[in-house]
């Protein structure tokens, strides 16, 4: 059906172009989502040269001469540390890796934010839930938006959650460019390979049609899909 209404077929989007419709790839092991740890960090825990040590939270980056030579981090013992003699990775995420920075007295950074729209009955700090009938949805996706969060501290506590300012929809191209995904959303719907199957469209609806009602639903639905990316500087 995006085929259909227009876009370009694409059956690798880690090739040269990410443009197009297909199927997605997945890091997927034995019917299920493979992790950094399952897929990498398992098979090697065997290794001489490789130390995992657990309830440790990484309170500090230690800075000598302008250089980082160390980790100082927390366990149930109290304050430990640990130096380096190569490079120290920071691989906190895109909320801890920040925060650990800045509770390091390095630079601030800024974070590129995902915006997602899902077709669902409601969601709540408990999860989301889907309507109690058959049917599917299209969530245009905005990577590359002007706008930028910001991760800040709220406290100099190193187990206090960090500030996350989204700043979502915050510039006109940033707006435009998702209410044309909900435009071509709707095209796609509309396609044959589709269209026989649909009985009605739920969200936001076939009476929302105005550029200010679709921004609209757009502000009150939008939600991240969780992959922000861009808090660290390599």
């Amino acid at each position: 059906a995006a085929v259909q209404a227009g876009a370009p077929r694409n059956s690798d989007f880690n090739g040269p172009t990410q443009e197009g419709a297909g199927y997605y790839q997945t890091t997927v092991g034995g019917g299920r989502r493979w992790s950094t740890a399952t897929a990498y960090l398992k098979p090697a825990r065997g290794r001489k040269n490789l130390v995992v040590t657990p309830e440790a939270h990484a309170t500090r980056i230690l800075v000598e001469d302008g250089r980082a030579v160390g980790v100082e981090y927390r366990t149930p013992k109290g304050l430990e540390t640990a130096r380096c003699r190569g490079e120290i990775v920071v691989s906190g995420g895109v909320y801890g890796s920040p925060q650990l920075l800045l509770l390091s007295g390095i630079d601030r950074p800024d974070l590129q934010m995902n915006i997602f729209l899902w077709s669902i009955e409601k969601r709540d700090s408990s999860g989301i839930y889907p309507h109690i009938w058959p049917g599917f949805s299209i969530s245009p996706v905005h990577l590359r938006p002007e706008g930028r969060g910001r991760v800040s501290l709220k406290s100099t506590d190193p187990l206090a959650a960090p500030k996350i300012e989204f700043r979502f929809l915050e510039t006109a191209y940033d707006v435009e460019a998702m209410l044309y995904g909900l435009r071509f959303a709707r095209k796609i719907a509309a396609q044959p390979a589709l269209k026989h199957i649909i009985a009605e469209e739920v969200q936001p609806g076939p009476a929302v049609t105005s550029d200010q009602a679709l921004i609209e639903d757009l502000r009150n639905r939008g939600v991240s899909n969780l992959h922000p990316v861009g808090t660290c500087r390599m």
